[in-house]
């Protein structure tokens, strides 16, 4: 089973939130500041993390998908968006083509 993104959650101070986002997750501080503590991440044999703040009005899309801890800096409310997946572009421009016909047998009187 899929497990969703929570979209809204309000964190007291000093909570930390642990969920997993994919890659391309957007998280936006709606109210407050958070810290974003992102997955472990190995350069060489070096482990690194990112870690920044975001403050009320700021967003950060992650670039690696993995687990990652929200702590909240004040009383605060962040917002998620999981990134579309990759064919989600690709369908208007596929059903493009089949409503473009429609129109043309609709203007000639003839049936699609």
């Amino acid at each position: 089973m899929k497990q969703q993104l929570p979209q809204q959650i309000r964190l007291g101070k000093g909570r930390v939130l642990h969920m997993f986002m994919p890659a391309r997750t957007t998280i936006v501080a709606a109210d407050g500041g958070v810290r974003v503590t992102g997955p472990l991440m190995w350069i060489g044999e070096q482990a690194v993390q990112q870690d920044l703040v975001l403050r009320e009005g700021e967003a950060h899309v992650t670039q690696t998908a993995g687990w990652a801890a929200v702590t909240a800096i004040s009383c605060a409310e962040i917002r998620c968006f999981a990134p579309e997946p990759w064919y989600a572009a690709l369908i208007p421009r596929l059903l493009a083509p089949l409503s473009r016909r429609g129109t043309l047998l609709a203007g000639s009187g003839e049936q699609p």
